[in-house]
């Protein structure tokens, strides 16, 4: 389990999380994931007010889900408007302008590179007041309350009719029941995504006009101390076989049998690939304690507790692949 508390008072009160990714039965492991606990504004690096958690799940290769997992969390410190005192309802339009220009960054990197790979990605930012989620394409985020499922993105495929117009109208064939969107001799099975330069080329048209777009659907969620429990951050991998109801039972059944959230996330991920998932999986979970203990809601004010050191973790370290993985080359 990760932890970045400098007191033992934050870390059992404020948030634990737990990573895990499994190749599963492809060749190459194209998921990444990224935590930035805290994540402070670039001009103010001890502003302490967020926590940052990733999944990204790439397609084509895995340069665009590496270089977005590397830089989102910093595109989004540096945004205009992120700080601590953003006010709540400002926060989901920063997201939104932090996944345009990370998505122009890596464009413009792709540009020189040569790299035609592409992601999804999901992004869960929490502050002592809310829950804050910006999404592209299929990577979902799954928050228990009270052990109920609420399904807090929205995934973007070619058949829905809004995606669907926009990409007819930038020169793409939708064909019926296929679930793909297609230009030329290339496909995708998402509607919104990073990277991707091929289908981000109509000149007549502007960047949210395009095929495949990067802007993403972001929401404010307000905190519910004594029932939020838990956010599960997953790419397809897993919920091309679990509902969320199903996952959300799997994770709280064991948090309250007082298992680590890295053994949950673990074994999540292995019952993914139990239950034939043809995919990567890779699951972030973020637990809330005092949703788990009455005692301690009764006696902690959230806004008072003692600050944390800055820590960044991946699941990448040095980019090296994980024991028993295959990656493709990670260029610069």
């Amino acid at each position: 389990m990760g932890s970045g508390a400098s007191s033992k008072r934050l870390e059992e009160v404020q948030l634990q999380w737990g990573e895990s990714t499994v190749q599963g039965r492809r060749q190459y492991n194209e998921d990444r994931s990224r935590v930035h606990h805290p994540l402070s504004p670039a001009d103010k690096p001890l502003d302490l007010g967020h926590s940052y958690f990733g999944v990204f799940d790439g397609h084509g290769g895995e340069w665009c889900a590496e270089y977005v997992s590397r830089h989102l969390g910093v595109v989004l410190a540096c945004t205009s408007g992120f700080s601590s005192t953003t006010k709540s309802a400002a926060m989901p339009s920063v997201l939104a302008r932090a996944f345009v220009a990370c998505d122009e960054q890596c464009l413009a990197e792709q540009a020189t590179n040569g790299e035609k790979s592409g992601s999804t990605g999901c992004v869960l930012v929490v502050d002592h007041a809310a829950l804050y989620v910006a999404n592209c394409g299929d990577t979902r985020a799954i928050l228990s309350r009270a052990g109920e499922a609420i399904e807090l993105t929205r995934d973007h495929k070619p058949q829905d009719a809004p995606e669907k117009a926009r990409m007819e109208a930038a020169g793409a064939r939708v064909p019926a029941g296929s679930g793909y969107v297609e230009l030329g001799d290339s496909g995708l099975a998402v509607a919104r995504a990073f990277g991707n330069p091929m289908f981000k080329q109509n000149s007549s048209k502007p960047a949210d006009q395009q095929v495949i777009i990067a802007h993403p659907h972001a929401a404010r969620i307000a905190r519910v101390l004594a029932q939020d429990e838990f956010v599960i951050l997953a790419t397809d991998g897993l919920w091309n076989v679990c509902t969320h109801a199903y996952a959300v039972d799997f994770v709280r059944t064991r948090l309250l049998r007082n298992m680590d959230l890295e053994d949950i996330a673990h074994k999540l991920t292995q019952h993914a690939l139990d239950k034939k998932s043809q995919d990567n999986v890779t699951v972030v979970l973020v637990s809330f304690p005092l949703a788990f203990n009455g005692d301690l809601l009764a006696q902690v004010q959230v806004g008072g507790l003692v600050p944390a050191e800055p820590v960044v973790l991946t699941r990448y370290p040095g980019h090296r692949p994980l024991a028993g993985q295959r990656q493709r080359g990670w260029r610069e």
